[in-house]
């Protein structure tokens, strides 16, 4: 009797044992799924990020070129607002609010360049 209670002990082990066993490959192969699924939204989202990064360097050579083109036209139309306040317009505020390109027919039919 005594031996079939021991034997009944360990069949009752080796079955927790197999339980926990199966439940950890079951949670193991769920985490690989997990996995798996992250790295493929990881690839995309760093597809993402790559294509915002082209498309802000894009737009940033973009804002570049024209910065360069309104302070190339300053320099050869003369109009530069820092040129013009420490310059000969002593005591005038300059009007910022002023457009330097103006779509609008000007007034006194001068033209929309000043």
């Amino acid at each position: 009797m005594e031996h079939a209670e021991e034997l009944g002990k360990l069949e009752q082990f080796v079955e927790r044992m197999l339980a926990g066993y199966n439940e950890l490959r079951s949670d193991y192969e769920g985490l690989q799924s997990r996995l798996q699924q992250m790295e493929e939204t990881n690839k995309e989202l760093q597809g993402l990020v790559d294509g915002l990064k082209e498309d802000r360097n894009v737009m940033y050579g973009r804002v570049n070129g024209l910065i360069e083109k309104i302070e190339e036209w300053e320099v050869t139309s003369g109009r530069s607002v820092s040129a013009a306040a420490g310059s000969g317009q002593k005591g005038k505020a300059v009007d910022r609010t002023m457009p330097i390109f103006s779509l609008a027919a000007s007034p006194k039919g001068e033209s929309a360049a000043g």
